[in-house]
């Protein structure tokens, strides 16, 4: 991981939008600043109960539900941001 970032670097100018999106709520559930694409929620300081607020909120916000388990493979931004996109073309799928 890496020390604290400006706003704006390329690595979050160049992230897809879930990517920006998942970095955002990262940084409102975990009261951080400047998380990045490469950030891992345990990392930034995350528990298994901020975990749990995460994932409500990803459900809330972006009308994607993803697993526990799922979370728990994919902690970084990055990372969850590709687990919430699959969710999302499964549910408009009617997978």
């Amino acid at each position: 991981m890496h020390g604290p970032a400006q706003a704006g670097t390329p690595a979050q100018e160049s992230a897809r939008p879930t990517g920006k999106r998942i970095a955002e709520l990262y940084e409102r559930v975990l009261r951080v600043g400047n998380v990045q694409q490469d950030d891992d929620f345990f990392v930034l300081g995350g528990t298994s109960l901020s975990a749990i607020e995460l994932l409500d909120t990803i459900a809330e916000e972006l009308g994607v539900r993803v697993p526990v388990g799922d979370f728990y493979r994919a902690t970084g931004v990055a990372e969850l941001a590709d687990v919430v996109d699959v969710r999302a073309a499964e549910r408009a799928g009617g997978v």
